[in-house]
């Protein structure tokens, strides 16, 4: 089973995104994913740049190029309908890696668990939804979701009424967080401990975790 992994990367405002892209980088190179056969692409949000391959070297990546429209969202509804693969990992601009064997983790848990939405974090307000800082899912998911996807929806589709999450429940399929301790469905979704998050992003730098 193959793997796509997508990284958003903002190009309209690189004094806060580029520093975010090369700590990623780095961070994959320090903290590698484990065994699971994967594929890593850079969903380039806005222009693209000459010097995108000097920004994320040495990752092994390919660049996927969005006009920006729905922000990270959007650049992760483009790649599930123009890059083939069986599941896919959207990672936001600030997430990066603490420990290695991070996919495998996922991957485990999602071998357990069954298909379904799967994230580092799952919040309760406003409504229970997987933060799509950091979500894993089957592209079908994305390729079905039946709702637009646009500037004035995409704050909807992360935790509105008609959130992916809520969708994806009620076409029959599990919400579930991951942490190093296991998977967690959405009655014992928590905050992890620093000990226990899976990647780190920008509410790790509030809590401290390192």
């Amino acid at each position: 089973m193959t793997v796509n992994i997508f990284y958003v990367f903002p190009t309209l405002n690189l004094k806060v995104y580029e520093p975010m892209a090369q700590r990623f980088a780095r961070s994959y190179i320090n903290f590698p994913p484990g065994g699971t056969n994967h594929r890593i692409y850079i969903l380039v949000n806005g222009p693209r740049l000459a010097q995108l391959d000097s920004i994320f070297s040495p990752l092994p990546c390919e660049f996927l190029v969005h006009d920006n429209s729905a922000k990270d969202l959007g650049a992760y509804f483009k790649a599930a309908h123009q890059i083939p693969g069986e599941l896919m990992l959207c990672l936001g601009s600030p997430i990066r890696f603490r420990m290695a064997g991070w996919l495998d983790q996922i991957l485990e848990c999602y071998l357990a668990c069954g298909p379904g939405l799967y994230g580092s974090w799952g919040a309760q307000q406003p409504l229970p939804h997987i933060r799509t800082t950091g979500f894993f899912c089957p592209p079908e998911l994305l390729l079905e979701y039946p709702y637009p996807v646009s500037n004035h929806t995409r704050y909807e589709i992360e935790h509105g009424p008609n959130s992916l999450t809520l969708w994806t429940q009620r076409m029959g399929l599990g919400a579930w967080q991951i942490t190093w301790r296991g998977v967690f469905p959405m009655h014992n979704w928590h905050v992890p401990s620093n000990e226990d998050v899976l990647f780190l992003c920008q509410n790790s730098d509030r809590h401290g975790y390192q």
